[in-house]
């Protein structure tokens, strides 16, 4: 039987009057897709803005939704996969207590799609010791149907061990693999345990199988200071780690590692100005054949011709569109679902099944937003103060065909969060709704952004509201002194540390922004380092925005808080009532310190809004909120 959903996207799609806020702020329909083993199945991520939760669609027969399992404020899903054809592994997160905390406790379940079956793979046990999470799935076994291997620490106080679970029966399981220090383990796609990470005395170490047998530490290569150490994935081939490092280049370089030896073996990879990302491996024995990297998008370098690459190249020849990538590959190998796209619109998805050679598109993304022109997106480049290139992106409203005919429009100047994070080309929901209200939108990559090597990234720690915050200054005047931005027009907006550089743009330059838009912002970098360190976080993790004594002075300067007198633009404070990155009170702080000093702010708090503005309509009141904010800076 199939469920309603799609009746009620097509109902929304055919309202007489479009609802930009709602059409722009509602989230994606699909996400976290993949496909059932035998390719006619797949499952999601479903949010209708009724209902989400997760959801079977069949691509056979009548297309449609076949399963469905909601979720709700106390009933989360953070996880599934397929094990077979006629089951989903899911995990199942409710609200738990223990020794004062509150803390979110995950059961795993198998559900059977056809039948509605849900089974609990573990008895839930009274202790006041509970379980934490069961849904750490290392390795899925695809040749045994009926067990999976997964990390599992049965009580709090006990070291993660690896279980071999039955997946047809509730607590029929045994361990497998065992370490009394054990807090995670590394798998290789086969199953063949291949390294395990262990707090001992507070710290961090990580060891991993020798060929031989026997366990080599490489703690040191990870917790250098100095370089990059990542692992990217295992061959089959024992003694061998894949990894990204930038020991000997400044961009992050795909090294095959000899893991006896202790010592890189052979740089595989290295692009000039973007670090590597992750790696493409053959299902045959584990071998690299592609790595991505970043330039305006996501790319991927191929070592050779293969059918992965082939396929997306068929799927872009035949759904015409400009860029495919594969999301994820079913077990069986037999069919992939792929992300396609085209300029700066919504991604779709779209399953190949290799053994028919047929290719299913799934319903859009952004259903109301199928027959509405978006504005185009340019990748730019300005120089900093200091000579520094920095990266930007221009969105720009629809009717304009090139960043030439830009001129005099009123901007959004909209710095990422992180800020060890980066922006990409490609579709942004906030992007293209300020676009659709007229504005243009100016996107950079500063220094500290994550993606351009060690040197780009390190010269960012230290210098919120400092260097990096000059920037977002430059890249302004930039668009001011190329004519495209109205000087008198220029909006300063962000979230996370883009909420924190727009509330300081706002007190540094007064002068140069009309309005300021923070969302769920740092205020206070004294408090925010205390509330880090309150939640275990180490002082050399919090170092990179400044010693908390040595750095007090420079710290207290650039805490817009403490500087409200000086911000005399209208400030638009938003922030998710159950922020755990940034609290609250970061927020309400800011407030606080500018309607005593008589400024023109407007908080918002969100029900039960989380950092990411990814709870019930708290995007869409957000843009509600930020369009009658914006016809005052316009």
């Amino acid at each position: 039987m199939l469920l309603s959903l799609l009746a009620a996207v097509a109902i929304s799609q055919s309202a007489a009057e479009f609802d930009a806020e709602a059409a722009f702020g509602a989230r994606p329909f699909f996400g976290g897709v993949s496909a059932s083993p035998d390719g006619n199945r797949i499952a999601a991520y479903i949010d209708t803005g009724e209902r989400w939760g997760i959801g079977v669609y069949e691509t056979t027969g009548e297309q449609g939704f076949s399963f469905f399992l909601d979720g709700s404020d106390k009933v989360t899903l953070p996880s599934y996969v397929w094990k077979r054809d006629d089951l989903l592994l899911i995990g199942v997160g409710r609200p738990a207590e223990a020794f004062g905390s509150v803390f979110t406790m995950v059961r795993l379940f198998g559900a059977n799609p056809s039948t509605k079956e849900m089974t609990p793979l573990f008895k839930e046990k009274a202790s006041k010791l509970p379980v934490l999470i069961q849904n750490q799935i290392v390795s899925i076994l695809p040749e045994d149907e009926d067990h999976v291997l997964i990390a599992y620490r049965p009580k709090i106080r006990n070291a993660v061990s690896v279980f071999k679970v039955n997946v047809n029966e509730t607590d029929n399981h045994k361990r497998v693999h065992h370490s009394h220090t054990a807090d995670g383990w590394f798998l290789d796609f086969e199953g063949n345990v291949r390294g395990r990470v262990a707090i001992m005395n507070g710290k961090p170490q990580t060891v991993l199988a020798k060929p031989g047998g026997g366990w080599q530490n490489i703690t040191r290569f990870i917790k250098s200071d100095e370089t990059t150490f990542r692992i990217l994935g295992f061959p089959l081939e024992p003694g061998i780690v894949y990894v990204a490092s930038d020991h000997e280049t400044d961009t992050q370089a795909l090294y095959s590692f000899d893991i006896e030896a202790g010592d890189f073996k052979e740089q595989l990879f290295v692009h000039p100005t973007s670090d590597v990302y992750g790696i493409a491996q053959d299902t045959s024995d584990g071998r690299v054949i592609g790595v991505s990297y970043a330039e305006e998008t996501g790319k991927i370098e191929w070592f050779e011709d293969n059918e992965i690459q082939s396929r997306m190249d068929k799927v872009k020849r035949i759904l015409k569109k400009d860029e495919a990538y594969l999301v994820s590959l079913n077990m069986t190998q037999t069919a992939g679902v792929y992300a396609v796209s085209e300029g700066a619109r919504p991604p779709s998805y779209a399953l190949f099944n290799y053994d028919r050679d047929r290719i299913v598109t799934l319903p859009s993304q952004y259903p109301q937003l199928d027959d509405v022109e978006l504005g185009i997106t340019v990748p730019v480049s300005y120089t900093a103060r200091d000579d520094l290139d920095i990266q930007a992106y221009v969105t720009l409203p629809p009717g304009f065909d090139s960043l030439a005919d830009a001129r005099d429009l009123p901007f959004v100047v909209m710095p990422h969060g992180g800020p060890t994070a980066r922006d990409f080309s490609g579709f942004d929901w906030w992007a293209q709704y300020l676009a659709h209200k007229g504005f243009g939108v100016f996107q950079m990559n500063f220094r500290g952004s994550s993606g351009y090597g060690r040197d780009f990234r390190e010269a960012g720690e230290r210098e919120w509201g400092q260097a990096m915050q000059d920037d977002i200054t430059d890249g302004t005047q930039w668009l001011i002194d190329k004519g495209h931005a109205s000087p008198d027009k220029i909006t300063i907006m962000g979230a996370s540390y883009g909420g924190y550089a727009a509330l300081m743009g706002a007190a540094k330059e007064p002068d140069l922004y009309v309005c300021s838009v923070s969302v769920n912002g740092v205020s206070d970098l004294p408090d925010m380092i205390s509330y880090e360190l309150g939640r275990g976080r180490s002082k050399k993790a919090t170092r990179k925005i400044g010693r908390q004594w040595g750095d007090r002075r420079m710290l207290r300067e650039n805490s817009p808080a403490r500087r409200a007198e000086d911000i005399t633009i209208p400030v638009l404070l938003v922030h998710g009532e159950r922020d755990g990155v940034v609290p609250i009170s970061q927020s309400e702080k800011m407030r606080d310190a500018l309607e005593k000093v008589d400024r023109d702010v407007t908080f918002v708090e969100l029900p039960k809004g989380s950092h990411y503005l990814n709870v019930d309509e708290n995007r869409i009141t957000f843009l509600r909120e930020l369009n009658e904010f914006m016809g005052r800076c316009k």
